[in-house]
């Protein structure tokens, strides 16, 4: 019996021991800085340590505890910040370099990715390598009207591709553009502008194909984005350049 009794807490040593492995192994796998952004391109970032983490969004700082719970739940606990909240929870979902959070109390999914920085998340978001180019210029806001549509112009294994939030080229970007108006057509004088986010070494040929293309288009301003001392976009996605057309 003396036996038995011992290899059943052998056992269960045996279980807690596995479990634990388990835990510590899923918790690995939040542990660094994760970013989203929100509808009105609001950057959220998110940065997990061992019992701690730190939230960062347009309304402030956040600090909280957290931990894993059964069932692929994840409880942030103790927190401090402008919010009434003490303690939200959720369900997950984790690979390496994403992570989905389904808040249980009101269903709201963000989806967020892994990154260096938030322009890095903006790059790995659009699945492109895009190096801004610098100038020691001033900039301005990348967008002077309400209805304002991106470009993204970069590179992908080697290859220059040129896309939108809605197609991966520009074939179909005169209908995209008059979509876009259409839906904010009460808003404002009804003007739109591009901003085309471009890589640094594409050829001054190529850029100025696609700025026939836009050009063709019934925007009324196009910017290219810029970056400098100033807006390096190391924590928010707000874009600044230069005006190309107005």
């Amino acid at each position: 019996m003396a036996l038995i009794f011992m290899r059943k807490i052998a056992f269960i040593f045996i279980l807690i021991f596995f479990n634990s492995c388990q835990n510590n192994k899923e918790e690995k796998k939040f542990l660094g800085t994760w970013y989203a952004q929100e509808a009105y391109g609001e950057i959220i970032e998110v940065t997990f340590l061992e019992d701690t983490l730190y939230i960062t969004d347009d309304s402030g700082n956040y600090a909280a505890e957290w931990k894993l719970l059964n069932n692929n739940r994840i409880l942030f606990y103790n927190m401090h910040g402008p919010t009434t909240l003490k303690e939200i929870k959720f369900n997950y979902e984790i690979d390496s370099n994403n992570l989905e959070l389904d808040r249980i109390d009101n269903s709201l999914i963000s989806e967020y990715k892994k990154a260096d920085d938030a322009f890095n998340y903006f790059q790995k978001k659009i699945e492109l390598n895009i190096d801004l180019p610098n100038t020691t210029d001033s900039l301005m806001v990348a967008t002077v009207t309400l209805e304002r549509f991106l470009i993204y112009a970069g590179y992908r294994d080697n290859n220059l591709i040129v896309k939108t939030d809605y197609s991966n080229n520009l074939s179909n970007l005169k209908y995209e553009v008059d979509s876009i108006r259409n839906i904010y057509k009460d808003h404002g004088k009804g003007l739109m502008s591009i901003n085309l986010i471009a890589d640094k070494d594409i050829p001054n040929k190529s850029i100025d194909s696609i700025l026939e293309i836009i050009n063709s288009t019934s925007v009324e301003y196009i910017f290219r984005t810029y970056k400098n001392t100033n807006h390096t976009y190391k924590h928010d996605l707000n874009w600044f350049g230069k005006l190309l057309k107005n």
